[in-house]
């Protein structure tokens, strides 16, 4: 053990900065105070969750993929205990005017599919061999390459376009890569086949969700972490960050009652997004970190919740929406994910609504947004029930958009902070990337090795964990 107590502070406590606190706490070894600062009044960051009428809601829909490595579901099992349930998937997606079985199941495809639809996938790959194969400049490239106009642009395109607000051919190659695990239709038609029953032992069409939320893992997590001496200091906001002469950081804090204080850190570990620590930390407006920092773009997203009088609006958990005809990407009922009916005679559902900050969405009272989802609802010929009331949360840098030429900016970043190396940005935010909640973590876990006893940081190991995450594609 090191004989001199280091101080490490986290910023954001969403699943990756408790992970981190909670991996780094179990190391005896370590000298350490730990800190954690958190703007919000909970944890859990976007993957929190809330009780509303007795039920328990997400920011969206959630989930906890089969995929997630064996010791970092062991842990999460461990810590909330029987509450983690496993689920069996049930998503739709509406396309051409049909619903689809999600995840997509070859013979309901072919039922469901326009007759059009399917002759036009055929056509495509018979083309493939005779279609231009340069290299791949933009996420349009590289579908209409791997996938042919009909999959394309019936469905990718305008998905794309809804979620990240930008014409595909504006989106970067890597945009596809990490966001399409199914880039050709050999890939989409094996992927489909690994559902059937007997084909696949990999558990694919199942999910771990926890009984009171995704939310639930987070608070189960910092109660772990202040069990364990760490400290977690809510309703907090950091306003800058200065590297002092000798060593370590001092850190100015404001509460939320205008209280302001200044806290050193010897180590920091950030998991906000990573255009804001550049700015927290960039002291010259010339600076080209922050000039590329403040360049890079987020979408936005409207959480959009009805509640109805009735046990279950639809069996389905999930509803996805990939055309623009829908003001809404995707549906989620929270009583569909935890498999329950209680409390009687009400549910509530979520609608997601991609957007840009201060546009016409994101500005809308709620008696627009019922107005145009309502509309939408029953243009998709599932209409609210016995609606009762709505309401609305709205949430930041959702999703991170990749356009052309992006990677040349985040890499001038990256530049900047690996100068700083007692500082480490890591998470979804914090490495501006598209992951599931079990990346997250896996980051974390990986973070929480590479730190010395004395308070070292081991580049190398990083640097190898690093490639590892570029590797990292979404499960949907």
């Amino acid at each position: 053990m090191s004989s001199e107590k280091q101080t490490i502070i986290i910023l954001g406590a969403g699943p990756a900065g408790l992970m981190l606190a909670f991996k780094l706490l179990q190391r005896a070894e370590l000298n350490i105070e730990l800190i954690i600062i958190e703007k919000r009044n909970h944890p859990g960051g976007i993957a929190a969750s809330f009780q509303q009428e007795g039920i328990w809601l997400d920011y969206g829909s959630h989930r906890l993929h089969p995929s997630t490595p064996e010791h970092i579901l062991n842990d999460i099992k461990n810590i909330i205990g029987p509450s983690l349930l496993k689920r069996v998937r049930n998503g739709r997606i509406r396309l051409q005017g049909h619903y689809l079985k999600f995840p997509l199941q070859p013979l309901d495809c072919l039922v469901h599919l326009p007759v059009s639809f399917i002759f036009g996938i055929f056509r495509d790959i018979l083309k493939k061999p005779f279609r231009p194969s340069g290299p791949a400049l933009s996420f349009a490239d590289q579908l209409l390459h791997g996938l042919g106009p009909t999959i394309c642009e019936k469905f990718y395109f305008p998905y794309a376009k809804k979620l990240w607000g930008c014409p595909p051919d504006q989106i970067d190659v890597e945009q596809a890569r990490k966001r399409v695990s199914a880039g050709t239709v050999s890939k989409i038609v094996k992927k489909m086949l690994s559902f059937l029953p007997g084909v696949n032992s990999s558990e694919a069409n199942v999910f771990y969700y926890p009984e009171e939320g995704i939310g639930q893992i987070s608070e189960k997590l910092a109660a772990k972490v202040t069990d364990m001496d760490g400290q977690i200091i809510y309703d907090t906001t950091v306003t800058g960050i200065t590297m002092e002469k000798s060593r370590g950081f001092s850190i100015s804090v404001k509460k939320h009652n205008d209280v302001h204080k200044q806290l050193k850190a010897d180590f920091i570990f950030s998991t906000i997004p990573v255009t804001r620590i550049v700015s927290l930390l960039a002291s010259k407006r010339s600076c080209p970190a922050l000039t590329a920092a403040e360049s890079l773009t987020h979408r936005n997203m409207v959480f959009f919740y009805l509640l109805m009088e009735c046990d279950q609006w639809q069996v389905v958990d999930a509803h996805y929406f990939p055309e623009t005809d829908y003001i809404f990407s995707r549906i989620s009922e929270g009583k569909n994910y935890n498999g329950t009916l209680t409390p009687r005679g009400k549910t509530i559902i979520c609608c997601e609504i991609p957007c840009q900050h201060d546009d016409e969405i994101w500005l809308a009272d709620d008696e627009k947004l019922k107005r145009l989802v309502l509309a939408d609802m029953k243009k998709g010929a599932i209409p609210a029930k016995n609606l009762v009331k709505v309401f609305s949360k709205r949430q930041t840098n959702v999703y991170p958009v990749y356009t052309i030429g992006y990677s040349k900016k985040l890499r001038v970043i990256e530049q900047y902070l690996s100068k700083i190396p007692t500082l480490i940005s890591l998470g979804r935010q914090g490495l501006f990337t598209h992951d599931n909640i079990h990346h997250t973590m896996m980051m974390a876990d990986r973070a929480a090795h590479c730190l010395g006893i004395n308070g070292q940081w081991d580049v190398d190991k990083w640097e190898e964990f690093c490639n590892e995450f570029s590797n990292y594609v979404v499960v949907d």
